[in-house]
């Protein structure tokens, strides 16, 4: 019989796989490139306030339990280095403090 930490390492890698397949599904969609440049003009028309929707959305993913990860990059790209990292750093913030009770 299988040790259970044999079973998570075969799970753990079976997810990082399934996860490598997906983006490579994402990434070779027509329909994906089209609808990333239309949300960054959608984002850029919107000034100083694309930030803050796009903090939004990143609070929301976070709460939804949504992998937020390629968010910070993605921000750096449509805001600038210094706007994108202070958009991921307070949506960040935002989304963590209600989990640490900072927020009730």
């Amino acid at each position: 019989m299988p040790s259970r930490r044999r079973v998570a390492t075969a799970l753990l890698w079976l997810s990082v796989g399934l996860l490598a397949a997906l983006l490579l599904l994402l990434g070779r969609s027509p329909h994906l490139e089209p609808a990333l440049a239309a949300l960054s003009v959608w984002l850029a028309r919107l000034g100083w306030w694309g930030p803050l929707v796009f903090g939004l959305f990143a609070v929301a993913a976070t709460i939804l339990f949504v992998p937020v990860i390629p968010l910070a990059p993605a921000a750096g790209a449509l805001f600038g280095l210094w706007t994108g990292v202070a958009t991921v750093s307070l949506a960040a913030t935002t989304s963590a403090a209600p989990s640490r009770g900072l927020i009730v």
